[in-house]
């Protein structure tokens, strides 16, 4: 299985704490917060992996190369100018094969167990699978209901103030090849805010997998000196 990790955000409200680096090159305890998305795809087996990269897109090529002294495989697929999250996924086609595939937001962490994600999609047998779990303050989240079955019925992005124990989208997908063919090429789209909710409309199943392992997303300075603290108990 190939896995995308979308890392071409121009993270702007990270900039007071991380300056002239793309967000996804972060240090995070003296190395990336790219490098611990990549490790947690090795530790499952999952080595191919394709890079969307487009703000300071050289940093990333520049530390990470090919992949192979991180015992993965690395290709990148470059935006010439902001993509969104859609379109960068679907600038990434050349590298993707007619099978499932993982997704991955570059700004989001999770200790979730890949194999169980996997084989939850399989069984479902749905067009796309997104990882969810629980946030005490859903404020800068986008929100996700679904039935009784997993089933999603709606995206709502970040709707502002919400009841506490929200279900949120962790932003990591695994999504079939055919997704691909309701992006549009070429012009800045996202998968959450677009994409998403257009599958919905068109009865395609998405199903949500419900997780309470750890999850963050570094986009604010707050976030990002959390992740700090997190990551010291997490590799003692």
């Amino acid at each position: 299985m190939k896995a995308v990790i979308l890392a071409g955000g121009l993270g702007k409200r990270l900039r007071k704490a991380v300056r002239d680096k793309p967000k996804s090159m972060a240090p995070v305890l003296g190395k990336p917060f790219l490098q611990y998305q990549i490790e947690q795809l090795k530790k499952y087996s999952i080595i191919e992996i394709v890079l969307c990269v487009g703000y300071l897109a050289n940093q990333i090529k520049s530390y990470f190369k090919d992949g192979v002294k991180f015992g993965v495989n690395i290709r990148y697929a470059v935006e010439e100018k902001p993509l969104g999250t859609a379109g960068a996924l679907k600038n990434s086609l050349d590298y993707l094969e007619d099978e499932v595939f993982l997704v991955l937001n570059g700004d989001s962490y999770s200790e979730v167990n890949f194999f169980k994600f996997i084989q939850f999609h399989r069984e479902k047998k749905g067009k796309g699978t997104v990882l969810l779990t629980r946030v005490c303050q859903a404020d800068d989240y986008g929100l996700v209901k679904m039935d009784e079955h997993n089933r999603i019925t709606g995206f709502f992005e970040k709707p502002g103030r919400t009841a506490s124990g929200s279900i949120i989208n962790a932003g990591i997908y695994l999504l079939e090849p055919q997704v691909l063919n309701y992006i549009p090429e070429g012009r800045q789209i996202s998968l959450e805010k677009e994409i998403f909710p257009h599958l919905l409309e068109k009865k395609m199943p998405l199903f949500g997998y419900l997780t309470s392992d750890y999850f963050i997303d570094i986009g604010t300075p707050q976030k990002y000196a959390q992740i700090q603290e997190d990551m010291k108990e997490m590799i003692r």
